[in-house]
């Protein structure tokens, strides 16, 4: 065993501080990384967001071009499961339902998870409201579960989503031309 008590006292201050010094290092080290991996993740979610905003206006558009349409063409519209109306239905259901389970199952830092939720909250919704009307329903069942359809709670949830990604976005300095390099996409 060696013998410590020959070592100097300014060995030992150097060796003291030398670890004192690596401890603060290594401490901002690890929040600056944990940092940008959760601003990495914040920034993941704008496209995720704009997604469910298309899937929303996708289907308000929907729901108003079948207000606007006659008894005869809603009759048409609930009896053919191939209508145009029923498959943008089922395809904004299967694109949400999509995007909500990878948000779901996406590992995040623990700063980024309350954005992924509210999300994935209004992804989830915007399926569940689109995907009332299935193929194998009756009619009767189709325009009911049409009149079902809650718009204004969609929007209130997506617009929850957007304030809590918005302050997200905020707290790590991201803007919506970082995420999309500035560019203009046509």
């Amino acid at each position: 065993m060696p013998d410590i008590s020959a070592i100097p006292t300014w060995m030992w201050a150097v060796i003291g501080i030398s670890v004192l010094v690596a401890g603060v290092g290594g401490y901002f080290l690890f929040r600056l990384m944990r940092y940008g991996v959760t601003r990495r993740s914040v920034r993941v979610m704008v496209p995720k967001m704009q997604t469910i905003d298309a899937s929303r206006r996708s289907l308000d558009a929907v729901m108003c071009h079948l207000a606007q349409l006659s008894d005869d063409e809603l009759v048409l519209f609930a009896g053919d499961p191939d209508a145009v109306d029923r498959v943008a239905l089922a395809e904004v259901e299967q694109k949400m339902r999509l995007l909500r389970d990878e948000l779901d199952i996406t590992p995040l830092p623990a700063d980024a998870i309350s954005v992924a939720q509210a999300l994935a909250d209004a992804a989830h919704l915007i399926a569940q409201e689109s995907g009332r009307i299935h193929n194998d329903m009756d009619f009767d069942a189709v325009l009911a579960a049409l009149a079902e359809i809650d718009l204004a709670q969609i929007a209130d949830v997506a617009v929850s989503a957007d304030l809590i990604l918005k302050s997200a976005c905020e707290e790590y300095r991201i803007e919506d031309a970082a995420v999309y390099g500035g560019g203009l996409y046509i």
